[in-house]
């Protein structure tokens, strides 16, 4: 290509003082019309300048959400922390731990981390200050006995109420042989029934008779025989003759619900017996009807010091008296007929009525042949002479071995608990006296418990959840009451047992004579020893310890049980004791009423508040462990070192995150 080397006329690109078009294409920009070619630059820069007012907002709000975000996240993982920290606390508790102990042993609960956050757990007994208390009340047969099949030997309906081996028996009749009746509870003054436990006591005088008890319930379809099933609520056999037999089951949900319906509220139940050859006689002890309903329950401490009237001041305080837990409050005696008197008053009930009033005490001397009185106050009674007591006591009870609690349960009086319904703070005053004979050395008088409680239909309750009666293990894997040899036994203790019926069966081979026993607190050997929980070679006695109930099987029987018997709170002793030459071998627990388990039935349980913290975040749960405490083994407590009996475990509430 030719170079040209001449020069370029400038002059001619420009024409009228505009760039030609040439210029214009070659800066590659465009002509504006009109001549606004400047005002481009300012758009653009407004448009700019736009954008950047509202982006940084919007930049903010990004990472203002992602902050909350990862805020989000981070409550999350210290939630799913807190709620670990819980449960395994739960898997401790399960495992029978006692997470409330007395000092000087303390309970940690376990370490755990998740995500790398490790929660803070606490954990307490909780006691809600107004609860439901299933309140049973035993209902004898009304009137008499129906005979629909065979005829009457011998008795009358007066018969059943009580186990003492007068008989109402009734001749079978036909073949097979058998024979039926029926019979009614009296009425019950419930609004609502809870349950309905039947008890029966009776023997045969042939042998190998099967009773049958159904339950009449005309709601039910399945009730197709005049009210009542086809098959049995509940069987026993009499094996063998002239030996009693106790069976007892409750009624189920559906028959509940039917007495609940009715406007007298009564059980009816229909008894059947039968033997293959041969006619026999069925010869009932007792039939009764354990039917309970729901009060409110409140239970008060000591509200201050007491006042001692009569003595000296030896130790302790108010809250020596709050627990059954062998912390005493001690006042020594005076005068030449040693004598001690003390007053004490409830803390307030926030009632605005009471049904009924009772106080528990549990108390020993370090003298024996000590009586203890008890008063109560009522300025309202004119009986009440002695500055608002009465000149007669309203219980007693006698020491007859030092250093051995004993226990007492005061049922006030009608008139009492109206003069406390009287009063605008409702509370429960009593003067304790205790005195020796005249002449006799100086005591001191140990109180350990001394609680009001009082129950109330008209009260609002605030429940954590009913009281049931649950089956619980004894310890049958425990190699001490799994094998236990001739002449010795095994102990277990129960440290939270709430009121209701207590029964215990021990199911055993080969057969053999055996006894139980259920004792009140800590049962001690001869030389006032407290007798630590499991393997023991000595039976606790009879004298000197507080026994509730005892049951002794015969040497061809292959279990013994216990009567139900109602219990109140506080801590009980079982004691599995072999009376033969043979080595027992315990049977299976499961929950059934059957001989040939072994099992313990009533109400015992601990309620705990279980808290954990991660992060800000708290997480709550109420639980309930039934049993709740129990030995062996004996504190301390650890993870190697379980107890015996495991406990189930209820959720009763469970709260959500407080978050930061």
């Amino acid at each position: 290509m030719k170079r040209s080397n001449e020069k370029t006329d400038t002059s001619q690109w420009v024409t009228n003082g505009d760039i030609s078009a040439a210029t214009k294409s070659r800066r590659g920009l465009r002509q504006s019309p009109g001549g606004q070619e400047g005002y481009i630059l300012l758009i653009v820069i407004i448009v700019m300048m736009l954008g950047t007012f509202m982006l940084l907002p919007l930049l903010g709000l990004l990472s203002t959400a992602s902050r909350a975000i990862i805020k989000d996240q981070d409550n999350t993982r210290y939630y799913y922390a807190a709620s670990a920290g819980i449960e395994a606390t739960m898997t401790d508790l399960v495992q029978g731990i006692d997470a409330s102990p007395d000092p000087p042993y303390t309970y940690t609960p376990p370490v755990v981390s998740i995500n790398d956050v490790a929660p803070a757990v606490d954990i307490g007994v909780i006691e809600s200050p107004v609860l439901s208390k299933t309140h049973q009340r035993i209902s004898y047969v009304a009137g008499e006995p129906t005979i629909l099949e065979g005829s009457l030997a011998a008795g009358n309906g007066d018969y059943l109420d009580v186990d003492d081996t007068s008989y109402y028996s009734v001749l079978s009749t036909g073949t097979p042989s058998s024979l039926t009746w029926e019979a009614t509870s009296g009425a019950m003054s419930f609004d609502t029934i809870n349950f309905v436990t039947v008890t029966f006591i009776g023997q045969n005088d042939r042998g190998y008779v099967r009773v049958e008890f159904y339950v009449y319930n005309p709601d039910d379809p399945e009730h197709t025989q005049g009210g009542y099933s086809v098959t049995p609520d509940a069987t026993v056999n009499l094996e063998e003759r002239l030996v009693e037999y106790l069976t007892f089951f409750y009624l189920p949900e559906a028959d509940v619900d039917y007495v609940n319906s009715l406007e007298t509220k009564t059980v009816k139940l229909k008894v059947r017996a039968w033997r293959s050859l041969g006619d026999f006689k069925l010869q009932t002890d007792q039939l009764i009807f354990e039917i309970a309903g729901v009060t409110a329950i409140d239970t008060k401490e000591v509200a201050a010091n007491p006042t001692i009237l009569l003595g000296t001041y030896v130790s302790g305080n108010k809250d020596s008296l709050d627990v059954d837990d062998v912390n005493y409050y001690k006042v020594g005696s005076a005068g030449t007929t040693p004598t001690i008197a003390w007053e004490a008053t409830s803390e307030v009930y926030g009632f605005t009525d009471v049904d009924d009033v009772s106080v528990d005490w549990v108390g020993q001397t370090d003298r024996a042949d000590i009586t203890q009185e008890f008063y109560v106050y009522n300025p309202a009674d004119p009986a009440h002479t002695q500055g608002g007591y009465d000149t007669v006591p309203d219980h007693t009870i006698v020491y007859s071995a030092k250093f051995v609690d004993k226990s007492a349960n005061i049922q006030l009086s009608a008139a009492d608990v109206a003069y406390i319904s009287s009063l605008s703070d409702m509370v429960v005053r009593v003067k304790v006296q205790a005195y020796g004979a005249p002449g006799s050395l100086k005591f001191d008088l140990n109180g350990d418990l001394l609680t009001f409680t009082a129950t109330s239909a008209s009260a609002p309750m605030q429940i954590i959840g009913l009281p049931k009666q649950q089956y619980f293990d004894p310890g049958v894997t425990n190699p001490d009451l799994a094998n236990v040899p001739s002449r010795q036994g095994y102990l277990v203790r129960f440290h939270d047992v709430k009121a209701g019926l207590w029964s215990v069966n021990w199911a055993y081979t080969p057969a053999a004579a055996t006894t139980l026993r259920v004792f009140r607190g800590f049962p001690v050997n001869g030389q006032g020893e407290i007798i630590p929980p499991g393997r023991i070679t000595e039976n606790p006695p009879v004298s000197g310890n507080d026994l509730v109930v005892q049951s002794q099987s015969p040497q061809n029987a292959t279990s013994v049980q216990t009567l139900p018997k109602m219990l109140d709170a506080g801590v009980y002793t079982i004691v599995f004791w072999n009376e033969s030459n043979d080595l027992l071998t315990t049977g299976s627990f499961h929950k059934s009423a059957d001989y040939s388990d072994t099992w313990v039935w009533g109400v015992a349980y601990r309620d705990y508040l279980i808290t954990a913290e991660a992060g800000g975040v708290v997480v709550q749960a109420v639980v309930r462990a039934a049993p709740g405490r129990s030995e062996p083994p004996e504190p301390p407590w650890d993870r190697d070192n379980v107890s015996w009996v495991s406990s189930e475990l209820t959720y009763m509430s469970w709260e959500p995150p407080a978050v930061p």
